[in-house]
């Protein structure tokens, strides 16, 4: 039963270790919870003989594992430390250019320079390009208007 629960347990840390150093995310598992009848021919847990001296090196190997999850825990904590930092960074660059974008009559110069109307001579691909960027210009401005209407975290 220890083997498979190692196995799992790898698995587990492997995926761990590498969301902890930012390569990839970590979906969460659920855990295999043991059947009644594992429980009921297990001695230890089935009322029977307590766990014998064997299991010792079962119980090492766990303090072991435990080690390696703390070991896990702390680089957790570290990239949390170091992503939070990143956010606090991100949000204060985005705070500062929307303070640009509800400068008075920047909204009106973006979309005056960016709207393809205003650019009658432009071929079917810039005529693209234009629309996509008056697109984003527009979007901008409606994320700014919704985070000013939504209440404070």
């Amino acid at each position: 039963m220890l083997g498979r629960w190692r196995a799992e347990f790898d698995a587990g840390r492997a995926a761990v270790r590498a969301a902890a150093q930012g390569r990839e995310r970590v979906e969460p598992v659920e855990p295999r919870r043991p059947r009644i009848a594992e429980l009921e021919t297990r001695p230890d847990i089935a009322g029977g003989a307590p766990a014998t001296l064997a299991d010792a090196g079962d119980v090492e190997d766990l303090r072991a594992l435990l080690g390696e999850v703390r070991e896990i825990a702390e680089l957790s904590q570290a990239r949390i430390a170091e992503l939070e930092t990143e956010l606090t960074a991100t949000h204060w660059r985005a705070d500062r250019v929307a303070e640009v974008l509800e400068l008075p009559g920047v909204r009106r110069m973006l979309l005056r320079l960016l709207h393809p109307d205003a650019h009658a001579g432009a071929d079917e691909e810039q005529r693209r390009a234009l629309t996509e960027a008056s697109g984003k210009v527009n979007a901008a401005y409606d994320l700014i208007d919704r985070a000013k209407e939504a209440p404070p975290p």
